[in-house]
């Protein structure tokens, strides 16, 4: 797809010019894959890549068991290694999503809002993998979970921009999210789950994590009066007209394993 500035008439313009911090983040990833893959396939580090695996990526036994805590944080600067194609498409995707969300709120809120949404995708990853450790319980890594809450704010605050679906089909963004999740659910269970490597659960969770953010829901005060409404609505109460709702962002002011077989991880 593609996007950029809109102009009054709702569609995007496309503008590759990258902003200050989606560059940044673009560097530093690319960096950590070039580091982190040089170590791994040239300097025969077998066991950099398991200290990768037990300590940095995120998984359930690691963060419930042995209490690894900053797993939800270190496992979006990790990528693949044993091809470009995990890094290489995340970091596109940060480059068309990333800059028309920071010109519209700014480079802090921005950054916080990119780094809030991992650590909750990759707490959502736990979650699912306590759950169903049979589908879930690799280790996960990779940069997607930030992705997809970048791609559910892109829906929920600029809903009538218009994009181009795979460069060619005409769309409002309010439909991209939805049409992404349901991609990603139909290769996951297209494919065996229980040996599929796609997170397809830590990419909800990341669109998860930008429904809390961008609504204010994380917030229980705020989640507790919007159910109060709800259930007023729907049982008839007489309820005040609400303004309509502002789409603003409220947040706070792999490689080579030791055989020959591929690693066993979500990304």
């Amino acid at each position: 797809m593609t996007m950029g500035s809109m102009p009054p008439g709702g569609q995007l313009r496309l503008d590759l010019r990258p902003t200050p911090i989606v560059l940044r983040l673009i560097i530093v990833n690319v960096a950590i894959w070039f580091v982190t893959a040089a170590a791994i396939n040239f300097g025969g580090a077998g066991g950099f890549y398991g200290f990768l695996k037990d300590y940095l990526m995120v998984s359930p036994d690691g963060v419930t068991g042995d209490f690894y805590l900053w797993q939800p944080f270190t496992y979006m600067w990790l990528h693949d290694t044993q091809g470009l194609g995990h890094v290489l498409f995340n970091m596109l995707a940060l480059f068309f999503l990333g800059p028309p969300l920071e010109r519209r709120w700014g480079k802090r809120t921005f950054v916080k809002f990119y780094l809030l949404s991992g650590v909750i995708a990759g707490v959502f990853s736990v979650l699912a993998g306590l759950m169903i450790p049979s589908w879930f319980g690799m280790p996960t890594l990779g940069a997607s979970g930030s992705i997809l809450a970048l791609l559910a704010a892109f829906s929920m605050v600029l809903p009538n921009a218009e994009v181009l679906l795979f460069f060619v089909v005409p769309i409002r963004a309010r439909y991209i999210i939805w049409i992404a999740i349901g991609i990603d659910l139909l290769m996951f269970f297209a494919s065996n789950p229980a040996t599929n490597t796609l997170g397809v659960h830590t990419h909800i969770g990341g669109a998860v994590g930008a429904w809390l953010l961008i609504t204010g829901n994380w917030r229980p005060r705020v989640a507790w009066a919007r159910l109060n409404r709800k259930v007023g609505r729907a049982s008839g109460g007489a309820a005040r007209a609400n303004k309509k709702p502002r789409h603003g962002l409220r947040v706070i002011k792999g490689g080579r394993s030791d055989d020959d077989e591929p690693p066993k991880y979500l990304h």
